[in-house]
């Protein structure tokens, strides 16, 4: 927030976007980590890596909103949602 001189609400944006960003890279890169044949015998396991990472990830946003560290008793609101408010 200092560093940007965001208000509240305009750092949770701004986390927001870079959680998206970050998943759409994330996806991109699979896709083309993913294509059929490109590590030959590797194949299985750069797909089995991959699927951990992804695992990961996704197991760590589903703590996220079900935790109330960061979200209270608001997470399955903000999980459906998509929006998370900072009060003043």
């Amino acid at each position: 927030m200092a560093e940007r001189r965001f208000t509240p609400q305009g750092a949770v944006h701004f986390a927001g976007n870079l959680v998206k960003d970050t998943v759409a890279n994330f996806q991109q890169n699979e896709a083309a980590l993913l294509v059929p044949g490109a590590f030959g015998d590797w194949d299985a396991e750069v797909r089995a890596y991959v699927r951990g990472l992804r695992d990961c990830v996704v197991g760590t946003l589903h703590w996220i909103y079900e935790t109330d560290r960061y979200f209270g008793d608001l997470g399955e609101d903000v999980r459906s949602s998509g929006w998370a408010f900072v009060g003043s």
